[in-house]
């Protein structure tokens, strides 16, 4: 069975070509913070020295699935991730790799382009006194910033039991909705599918419930959001209240199969399923 993962929006693999130098790995938990090493293809090399969140497992070949700090989830194998310690703080500001901030306080005028951005943190430069951080939205653009120009977003989290199965609740009921399966449709029926799109979609779908549950309206809240559902996944109560079998009128079920029954002409010979979670997440399952 696969266990559902709280990750990113879109699921990618880095390829086959991949691999370390052999050295054990130090086992790895849902949840652990990490770093990208090792990586030797092209695709791959870019990835080395990127923060992420290892946020499950896939099953059948032993890699991880890591959501990076530039809300990217991919496919690595342990002996590519370094697990960053709890206590591996960053700077002044004492904030660790992959953690939100939001730029503030640049005076130039290339600089006040960029107050009110949200940054990714990659990193400190002790003897520049700066954090190297990449934008939210482009990872590929890295940005040298002090310490007083950035303010750390504080992520959400949930309390109860309670407060997570209503937001999973909420969830259901927002991709459930009419609007929203006809938009689904329609994207996941495009080949190849337009990651953009789907993103935006799935955030439009998601901003009342977000708003509704005290969450940033925009990537970062939506990652605050999966972390705070993680954290009751392994929760006996949270996983019995879930526990529940569909019912046989429910409309978002009953379009899913629709859509399978479209797109998967022959399921005994497709090798690879996508489906989406109602946490906005595409999942591979081969």
């Amino acid at each position: 069975r696969f266990k559902s993962t709280m990750g990113s929006p879109a699921a990618e693999n880095t390829g086959q070509s991949d691999c370390a130098d052999g050295a054990a790995a130090p086992p790895l938990r849902r949840g652990d913070h990490v770093e990208v090493h090792g990586l030797v293809s092209e695709s791959g090399k870019k990835l080395n020295g990127e923060p992420g969140v290892v946020v499950g497992l896939v099953e059948g070949n032993g890699r991880l699935e890591v959501r990076l700090s530039s809300e990217k989830v991919v496919s690595l194998k342990p002996d590519n991730l370094r697990l960053l310690a709890e206590s591996e703080r960053l700077g002044p500001l004492s904030l660790r790799r992959g953690d939100a901030c939001e730029v503030a306080g640049l005076a130039s005028e290339a600089g006040r382009a960029l107050n009110g951005a949200v940054v990714v943190l990659r990193g400190w430069d002790a003897a520049a006194g700066r954090y190297q951080a990449c934008l939210l939205d482009d990872a590929s653009v890295v940005k040298a910033l002090r310490p007083d120009n950035l303010v750390p977003i504080q992520e959400r989290s949930l309390a109860t039991v309670e407060e997570a199965t209503g937001l999973l609740q909420s969830l259901r009921e927002a991709f459930g909705g009419a609007d929203a399966l006809r938009e689904l449709r329609d994207l996941l029926g495009l080949a190849p599918l337009e990651l953009p799109a789907f993103h935006t979609a799935v955030l439009r779908i998601q901003r009342p419930v977000l708003e509704g549950h005290g969450f940033r309206v925009d990537a970062v809240g939506q990652s605050h959001m999966r972390n705070s559902l993680a954290a009751f996944e392994s929760d006996a109560e949270f996983c019995a209240k879930l526990a529940r079998p569909p019912s046989s009128g429910d409309e978002m079920c009953s379009s899913l199969r629709q859509i399978a029954d479209t797109h998967i002409a022959e399921p005994e010979a497709t090798s690879l399923v996508v489906f989406l979670d109602v946490d906005g997440v595409l999942h591979s399952l081969w």
